[in-house]
């Protein structure tokens, strides 16, 4: 159901209209190369992924899947905007004790509303 909605989220954000907001989004996104794992990070991993990475190496064991039933468009586009939300919220991982809740909570549109930059992209 998450991923549903990010999925629809993401689709937003990919139909909205206007350079200018295009270049907000892609901005906004481009923080993610720069956003270590958490938890790689709790792990004193030296040179942790990004959530970019985790989101490309997704998308590319999405396109190797070997399941012809699959449907590997779908799979590759959830891969790639499954984490998008963090640009905003932050890589929130199971050892930072958030609640589901609020980590759904946060993840969600009204949430993002607060912040003008990605608002347009997630309601169209």
């Amino acid at each position: 159901m998450a991923a549903e909605a990010e999925r629809e989220a993401a689709v937003g954000l990919m139909a909205a209209a206007g350079a200018r907001g295009l270049l907000q989004f892609l901005r906004l996104v481009g923080q993610l190369k720069r956003v270590p794992r958490t938890g790689w990070v709790l792990r004193k991993v030296e040179r942790p992924e990004s959530v970019s990475d985790h989101m490309y190496r997704m998308a590319v064991m999405a396109l190797a899947a070997g399941d012809a039933s699959l449907d590997k468009g779908r799979c590759v586009r959830l891969a790639l905007v499954h984490d998008m939300a963090e640009c905003i919220v932050g890589d929130i991982a199971p050892a930072d004790n958030v609640p589901k809740e609020e980590k759904h909570r946060r993840e969600e549109p009204d949430y993002r509303e607060e912040h003008e930059e990605l608002t347009c992209w997630l309601h169209h």
